[in-house]
């Protein structure tokens, strides 16, 4: 578990989980296989810096969004962390 003591803790039945790549130099069904995979074992993907895509979301599985270094995810033009962005992959 993650975050036991916050008010939404995260729990995953996996200890198998899918951690960050490059997702933009494989293709779209690799994504895509990647993703049901993490939904049909009960783990999770990571989306490394490259951002969120439509194919991470397709399988509905659980997602780790990372943005700490992240250069096209959430940031704005002028590279600063942008609350917009992060409020549109929040909706998702």
């Amino acid at each position: 578990m993650i975050g036991p003591y916050c008010d939404l803790p995260y729990s995953t039945s996996s200890v198998f989980n899918i951690s960050g790549m490059s997702y933009g130099a494989i293709s779209k069904p690799a994504v895509l296989a990647l993703s049901h995979g993490a939904k049909k074992s009960g783990g999770w993907i990571n989306t490394d810096e490259g951002g969120l895509s439509l194919y991470h979301l397709r399988s509905g599985c659980d997602l780790v969004f990372q943005i700490g270094t992240t250069k096209y995810g959430v940031r704005d033009k002028k590279g600063l962390l942008s609350d917009e962005k992060l409020k549109q992959v929040a909706a998702h």
